[in-house]
């Protein structure tokens, strides 16, 4: 019986929850760690796979022109990082 099998082992894990919780908090030197979820033996569900695939994505009918249909915002921050690179 492996420790994940046993009941006595998740009373035992849910009992320290609060000790490990301050170790990891204490180990990160941050929280990292707010409610660990320590769930009882069993099986754990298995999602079941979608139906379909992925929805085909749609081709644009023509060549991309990222810079000529961006934004007024883009524009600007290009214009203000050329003006700031060195030439």
């Amino acid at each position: 019986m492996s420790a994940g099998e046993s009941s006595a082992w998740v009373s035992k894990a849910r009992l320290e929850q609060p000790r490990v919780v301050v170790a990891a908090h204490k180990s990160a030197g941050r929280t990292v760690v707010r409610s660990p979820s320590i769930r009882a033996p069993g099986a754990v569900p298995v999602p079941e796979p979608a139906a379909a695939g992925p929805a085909p994505s749609t081709v644009p009918a023509g060549p991309v022109r990222p810079r000529e249909t961006a934004s007024d915002g883009h524009h600007r921050a290009l214009a203000a990082h050329r003006q700031a690179a060195p030439q």
